[in-house]
């Protein structure tokens, strides 16, 4: 069988696994769940789950399978392969220019967006205020 490579993540949030699952685990967390494992490979740590066990925060794993959805929000990665795009710090303050999609939104506030907005809260002040007469009518005749 080909060597697989299983990627370290930590666990943020409760995570289990069911039978058949592979995973690479430390010793500790083998020896203390010995009893729902099948080990194939003790010095790597690597483990085929037998009975279904549980993971909580703080814990790393390593996992060869394609996350599910609960494991994108249960697990981060500890070891990710580098990216070719470098990190830029972002600058701040008001005179950094807009970048990206986002320019459009933000350059001056003028677009069809934002005026169709302020027409709404006048329409809805108008609406507001005739509701507001109408309710005192009605008070006035029943006092």
């Amino acid at each position: 069988m080909a060597k697989e490579k299983f990627a370290a993540h930590r666990v943020v949030d409760r995570v289990g696994y069911g039978v058949g699952v592979r995973l690479q685990l430390s010793a500790s967390q083998i020896a203390d769940r010995r009893h729902a494992l099948e080990v194939e490979d003790k010095k790597a740590g690597i483990v085929t789950v037998t009975e279904p066990i549980e993971f909580r925060a703080g814990e790393e794993i390593g996992i060869t399978h394609a996350l599910t959805r609960h494991e994108e929000s249960a697990l981060e990665v500890i070891k990710a392969r580098p990216s070719s795009v470098p990190t830029v710090p972002v600058p701040s303050g008001e005179n950094v220019p807009p970048t990206g999609d986002s320019a459009e939104d933000t350059d001056t506030g003028k677009d069809d967006a934002g005026n169709a907005d302020a027409a709404d809260e006048d329409e809805g002040a108008a609406i507001d205020d005739g509701e507001n007469e109408k309710a005192e009518e009605g008070s006035g005749n029943a006092g």
